[in-house]
């Protein structure tokens, strides 16, 4: 993803919207728990908490048995309810 290249660069923005680019083009792919996962991250470290709870939220409720929700609920404890 072109998103991991902005989270790695720390461009939180950037990152956040790539992955929901992704997201939205691609609904179906596997990767999509992996994208929930680095967009609620990215939007934290952007500092956007209403698309931080929007990203924890449908990963936790579409992907509920994925490693990444696992990883959600305890990255994101106020949020992953």
């Amino acid at each position: 993803y072109i998103a991991d290249f902005y989270f790695k660069q720390k461009k939180y923005l950037g990152a956040l919207t790539r992955y929901e680019i992704f997201l939205q083009s691609f609904p179906q792919n596997q990767r999509v728990p992996y994208g929930l996962l680095r967009a609620a991250q990215s939007a934290q470290l952007a500092q956007m908490p209403d698309r931080l709870l929007l990203h924890v939220q449908r990963l936790i409720s579409e992907h509920p048995q994925s490693a990444e929700a696992s990883s959600a609920k305890k990255e994101f404890p106020g949020v992953a309810r």
